[in-house]
């Protein structure tokens, strides 16, 4: 009986001892599991913040296209009267926010470029948006010189229709 007793503690106790072992492997598994997870979730924030800088960037260069579209439109409405000194100083004040936003706009588009190029996020539809931008970039430089020789033009046509106007009236 003695024995019995003798043999059952000892299988308790070897019981115990790798039920012990067992949560001890699995503690360190779960702890193994956590750090895996707080990685990952590192790694995803990261690349979270990387996209919505990217996003940003692109965001702000889109808004500066808007705002050149709409001084572009207040050139053409202040073209109705050119010959006005206040139509031509707004056209002027203009022309040079445009020149201004498309400095803006060819800098932020660089720095997208950088920005994909050093990105560990591998979106190639984001390169693809920075393209479409740098194309949309390059049609409103060419619209701008379109519209600076159209008023160049009409500045030699004004000039012209003046020295006429002071002939007459001599």
């Amino acid at each position: 009986m003695i024995r019995n007793n003798f043999f059952t503690l000892h299988f308790s106790l070897f019981i115990a001892f790798v039920a012990l072992t067992a949560c001890d492997g699995s503690k360190r598994a779960e702890q193994r599991a956590q750090q895996e997870r707080d990685s990952l979730m590192q790694i995803i924030d990261e690349r979270d913040t990387e996209i919505n800088a990217i996003m940003g960037s692109i965001n702000e260069v889109q808004e500066g296209f808007r705002l050149i579209n709409e001084a572009e439109g207040r050139i053409t409405v202040a073209n109705g009267n050119p010959e006005s000194s206040s139509s031509r100083e707004v056209i002027r004040e203009n022309m040079s926010f445009i020149q201004q936003t498309l400095n803006d706009n060819r800098n932020r588009i660089a720095q997208l470029k950088e920005q994909l190029s050093r990105s560990n996020v591998n979106v190639s539809k984001l390169a693809k948006t920075v393209e479409n931008l740098q194309a949309q970039l390059n049609e409103q430089s060419a619209r701008v010189q379109e519209l600076q020789a159209q008023l160049a033009e009409r500045d030699e046509r004004i000039a012209a229709q003046g020295e006429q106007i002071d002939t007459l009236n001599r």
